[in-house]
């Protein structure tokens, strides 16, 4: 070994380097190393999975087998000795004591530091840690070559002699770079002269950022996507290396070649570096310590708790032996494992969460499985009755620590972490970093916009790339034709796609595990290094795979938004019902299932999305066993290989389920036959085959993971357990073959039954207390546009009112609000009123506390002005807040300031006491009457106050009167999928036009909405002429497009083919109105008054007349009318068909 590689940054120096740890690994070995170090800017972000690639044993097919070993280090930015600036310092862990050192400085700048700002180590802290560490000068932006590019060489030389003496002797080394930069090789001259007259020894590196050569543009893309600049496709094809690439060890001694020993170093660095300096141990586990009440320890205190759960659980049914045999089983399992401990944590906070009111989830993932997990409540679900495994979770012939996924309410979760840090210690308790990267898509995105691209051709190639899980770019080129053809359409597309291959999978942004926290016996720094993300929170640098390593266990506090749903549901309920109990509902509940067949599962935990609501449009589910199964059957696997059709046609009654050898139709009865679940697999090898389960869960991994060498060796057992109970040898082989095929899209039972039961409760409290159910998710979604007019337009499909603010009814949040009639509704709270704030809120729920406000004198007099301004009074007025003291909008809005000085005068009156000489109450001195606004300026200032119609919506009367089919309602696009030809009218309540960046034309982006809903619509520069000829806000326009629905769970939006004004093209999509006419009886008076009637009713429906002559036949015929379409009401019907007689006036 002639040459080690000692500064190498990896794409966890984020957006500065497009270096895979594995590919970094892979070109090491291919040059012949037999060791090299990863030195990442300011984070030790990818340390352990370089530990872990470096010493990997090598795969069969690698050409390079051995191993290398990994030396440690990192680029700090130390702080210079005022603190004013900073500059690069390389450093190398020599020994685990060095590595520790190493971590403390990374940790400790990464926590200190502000956002957006970059990481800095004060000089004392690099004092007190420098043991153990090697030093290199670093890069043009470390201290020393910085002065001496700025030609300052006694600064230079005092910089160099102080490291030298930190660190002490041959443990800083003057760096000498390889690279094209003429300031480089400046200042390696100098570096080589100030080594001769101080004596520090050099050492060469190749500072590499990418691995080969023609990476370099791919590089300068990376880069350029975070400084958000251009560079032109020209620059790029014509851009020289700089070389920063990862030299070959012929490159670097023929490069200092003047100075061989600045190579030597290299060697002899890495000699002197301590073995390993991180150490992980994934068998060892560093729990907290739990502490049992006196004289028992974790493991009889969980079997304790376990069997007294139990038995409360059996006291509703259950076969006490069956229950009792499994929970002794796991129970040693678990023991013998050494995850008592690990229950008891779990059991504990999730205890403290239902006692302390915050709603915690019925359990999902594998976790439901066992049956210790349901007795203590740490799940709700029966893995019994639901046949569940308890080795799908927890394998004694395949130990991994569990890993239960607890989801608690949105509104309490941090409540429970912040008891966790406090039973704990708040230092022994963290969250976990996650690194976001760049997918297929975004690597296009990213690129076509540093690029220069335009927007509509990057739209249309991020598109075709399919939304698959784990999709590459490569795949996609394979399995989209469409792809090669318009890449190979111009040499920039060309370039676009090549860059984004380079870019694919490196590391965007830090960020924060949505449920991970680990919880240790010692602080966490002691185990991995810490980071503050920009947002403020405090993770761990690991990812949530490595911490595993260093023995760090992941606990699950997931902030779901249903359960926050359902409790707001639940507590509106129980005013009505104080005796509901969500947990003792039926789950064969006709209602429920009928609103689930409908599609109307909007704000439904994992039922709402347009793909799973198409699924169960066509599925029918009727029980919760559907409904996991529906689960399980979204998802692009099972339906890319069809087996929802074959699961669908069965259920039906199409298709007769085909079981082929006996003992199987118990175990898939539920799916029809079909292998749907992991747990089906291992069923299948334990009753049939005689395998434990056990030895069936690493069957059903290895078919799961196509690992054609395990497979091979479970085939034998499998085949001669099938022989011994007797079962036909073929078809025991065709059963092996359709397992292995199955298993590829199998899903996880207990996940899916966890969310179905979810999701049923949350589909029986919108079918049997729909306002409740809406009231709720509305005010969960606060803030969110979107998603309020979608809700609204729900509520308005199910005819489920929805009631403006009101300052004697509305709180600060949407509300119940009972009608007249019985019915019960939905109230805007007050907080949706733009600008009137918190504080004005408190203020009129305070004054209505002695009362409710009689009228308006009584409002106005009774609030306190200093918080509630003229400005909020008329946003109250404008949106209706007002409108239950009976003057009209108009009247008040218009009179406001004279209501307003008579209160003034009023509050002074009151205040002084003169009111005290009179014993009557004041008179009120409500506005003059003005009549109302119109209708559609009365809607306009709804929505400039609340940015919602609320009393209707200017698209009111269009849809009822468009032929079937013909027209869809935007809220109904739920029931779409990706692709979907589809029609809709609405008003365009937000236009976004653009013009492509190389100003050849164009494009658009529209909100159009009806009642029901508001949808995203693109339209392209092929059509923008078609927006640009209507071009006003608020006009009705029909819009023909197709459904683009890009990732699962995204909210559709539709690519424009054509648009019109609504009403250009009315009378083509309107019913028509049919009116029957026996000649032989009609009077010549009753045409009068059918021609008076129509004439009154102008619109957009075609009339036609049928005229009955007996003998002769049916002649159909226009009436001439002054407008030639009517509008077709339930009021025009009435009166036809007391002229006409019912069964002769038609709509159609």
């Amino acid at each position: 070994m002639s040459f080690v590689h000692l500064h190498v940054h990896s794409h966890f120096s984020l957006l500065n380097s497009t270096i895979q740890i594995d590919k970094y690994v892979e070109a090491i070995k291919k040059m012949g190393m037999e060791t090299a170090a990863l030195t990442d800017h300011g984070n030790l972000f990818g340390a352990v999975q370089f530990l872990e690639t470096a010493l990997s044993k090598p795969k069969p097919k690698d050409k390079y087998q051995f191993t290398i070993r990994p030396i440690f280090g990192a680029v700090i930015n130390l702080a210079t000795a005022d603190g004013s600036d900073y500059h690069h310092l390389v450093l190398l862990a020599k020994t685990e004591q060095g590595y520790k050192n190493l971590r403390s400085l990374i940790s400790d700048s990464c926590l200190a530091r502000s956002a957006g700002a970059a990481p800095i180590v004060p000089m004392r802290s690099l004092e007190s840690s420098a043991q153990d560490l090697i030093a290199l000068s670093g890069c043009l932006g470390g201290e020393v070559p910085n002065a001496l590019l700025r030609q300052n060489k006694q600064q230079a030389k005092e910089a160099a002699t102080r490291l030298a003496t930190l660190f002490g002797p041959d443990n800083f080394y003057l760096e000498l770079q390889h690279n094209n930069l003429v300031e480089q090789a400046l200042v390696n001259r100098e570096l080589i002269e100030l080594a001769k007259s101080t004596g520090i020894p050099l050492v060469a590196t190749s500072n590499a950022h990418y691995l080969e050569p023609k990476d370099a543009a791919g590089h300068a893309v990376l880069v350029t996507i975070d400084l958000r600049r251009n560079l032109k496709p020209e620059q790029l094809r014509n851009m020289p290396n700089p070389g920063f690439h990862l030299a070959t060890p012929q490159e670097m001694k023929a490069a200092f070649a003047h100075v061989p020993e600045a190579i030597s170093n290299t060697v002899k660095i890495a000699e002197s570096i301590d073995g390993i300096t991180l150490k992980t141990n994934r068998n060892v586990h560093h729990f907290p310590i739990f502490e049992t009440p006196p004289n028992t320890n974790t493991s009889d205190y969980l079997r304790t708790l376990a069997k007294e759960g139990l038995a409360k659980r059996l006291e509703k049914g259950g076969n006490p032996d069956v229950y009792n045999t499994r929970l002794e089983s796991e129970l040693d399992i678990i023991i013998n494992l050494g995850f008592d401990a690990y229950y008891l944590i779990v059991w504990d906070f999730i205890n403290w969460a239902r006692n302390n009111g915050v709603p915690v989830g019925p359990g999902r993932g594998s976790g439901a499985g066992s049956l210790v997990a349901y007795a203590l409540g740490i799940t709700d679900i029966d893995p019994i009755k639901y046949d569940l495994l308890f080795e799908r979770f927890l394998n004694p012939e395949r130990v991994n620590p569990p890993d239960f996924d607890i989801d608690f309410c949105v509104e309490g979760r941090d409540r429970v972490i912040e008891y966790v840090r406090e039973k704990y210690g708040a230092d022994k308790v963290a969250q976990i970093i996650t690194l976001g990267t760049i997918k297929a898509k975004l690597a296009i995105r990213d690129t076509a916009r540093v690029l220069g691209i335009p927007l509509p051709v990057a739209d249309h190639i991020a598109k075709l790339i399919p939304n698959a899980p784990d999709i590459t770019l490569e795949r996609a080129w394979a399995e989209e034709p469409r792809l090669p053809k318009i890449i190979g359409e111009s040499s920039d597309n060309r370039l676009l796609w090549d860059i984004s291959l380079q870019l694919e999978g490196l590391g965007r942004q830090p960020g924060k595990h949505a449920a991970g926290v680990v919880i240790a016996d010692l602080p966490i720094d002691q185990y991995a290094p810490m980071y503050t993300n920009d947002d403020g929170s405090v993770v761990t640098q690991y990812s949530m795979k490595d911490l595993d390593a260093v023995g760090l266990i992941k606990f699950d506090f997931l902030g779901l938004m249903a359960l926050t749903i359902i409790e707001n549901t639940l507590k509106a309920v129980r005013k009505v019902n104080p005796d509901f109990d969500l947990e003792t509902i039926p789950l064969d509940d006709k209602k429920t299932y009928e609103l689930i067949c409908d599609g109307m599962t909007g704000g439904i935990f994992q039922l709402e999305t347009t793909g799973i609501t198409g699924l169960n449009l066509r599925l029918k589910p009727d029980s919760v066993e559907d409904l996991t199964a529906a689960i399980a059957l979204y998802r692009p696997g099972p339906l890319k290989s069809g087996m929802d059709t074959e699961f669908i046609a069965v259920k039906s009654g199409q298709k007769e389920a085909s079981y082929t050898l006996e003992g199987l139709e118990p175990i898939l009865k539920d799916t029809y036959g079909t292998i749907l679940y992991q747990e089906q697999i291992m069923l299948i090898a334990q009753q049939l085959a005689g395998f434990s389960l056990g030895r069936a869960d690493l069957l059903r991994r290895a078919m799961g993971k196509k690992d054609a060498k395990t497979l091979e060796e479970q085939r034998v057992p499998f085949m001669e357990g099938m022989k011994a109970n007797g079962h036909d040898q073929k078809a025991s082989h065709e059963l092996f073959e359709k397992m292995a095929f199955f298993a590829e899209y199998s899903f996880n039972k207990s996940h899916s039954a966890a969310y179905a039961i979810i999701g049923y409760r949350m589909a029986y409290l919108k079918a049997h207390y729909p306002a409740e159910f809406l009231s709720a998710i509305l005010t969960a979604n606060s803030g969110n546009d979107n998603k309020i007019k979608r809700f609204i337009g729900e509520a308005r499909r199910m005819n489920i009112q929805v009631f403006p603010p009101d300052v004697n009814l509305s709180s600060l949040k949407f509300t119940i609000q009972e009608t007249k009639d019985g019915t019960r509704g939905v109230r805007f709270g007050l907080a949706g009123v733009k600008g009137i704030g918190d504080g004005a809120v408190e203020s009129i729920v305070t004054a209505r506390k002695d009362g409710p406000f009689k009228d308006i004198t009584d409002f106005l007099a009774r609030i306190d002005s200093r918080k509630i301004n003229k400005r909020v009074v008329e946003a109250l007025i404008r949106c209706g807040a007002l409108d239950s003291f009976g003057h009209t909008r108009a009247a008040m809005d218009t009179h406001l300031d004279a209501m307003l000085a008579a209160a003034n005068t009023l509050r002074a009156d009151l205040g002084s006491g003169q009111m005290g000489l009179f014993d009557s109450e004041p008179t009120s001195f409500g506005p003059p009457h003005v009549p109302e606004w119109p209708m559609s300026e009365l809607l306009e200032h709804e929505l400039a106050v609340t940015g919602y119609y609320i009393s209707g919506h200017p698209m009111d009367g269009y849809h009822c009167q468009f032929g079937e089919g013909k027209v869809m309602e935007i809220g109904a696009l739920t029931h779409s999928k990706n692709g979907d030809q589809i029609t809709i009218a609405g008003i365009v309540t937000d236009a976004d036009v653009r013009t492509t960046k190389r100003n050849t034309g164009q494009f658009a982006f529209l909100n159009i909405e009806d009642a029901t809903g508001m949808v995203r619509c693109f339209v392209h520069p092929s059509v923008i002429d078609q927006w640009l000829a209507i071009g006003r806000l608020k006009t009705p326009i029909l819009v023909r497009g197709q459904v683009e629905i890009e990732n699962e769970g995204d909210e559709p939006r539709i690519l424009v083919e054509s648009l019109n004004r609504l009403d250009s093209v009315l009378p083509s999509l309107c019913k028509a109105l049919h009116l029957n006419v026996d000649l032989d009886t009609f009077k010549l008076e009753q045409t009068d008054e059918v021609v008076k009637i129509l004439a009154a009713s102008p619109g957009h429906s075609n009339v036609l007349f049928k005229m009955h002559k007996p003998g002769v036949g049916v002649m159909t015929v226009q009436p001439r009318l002054e407008k030639h379409c009517v509008k077709i009401d339930d009021q025009m019907l009435a009166r036809l068909r007391q002229v006409l007689g019912d069964g002769n006036v038609e709509v159609r």
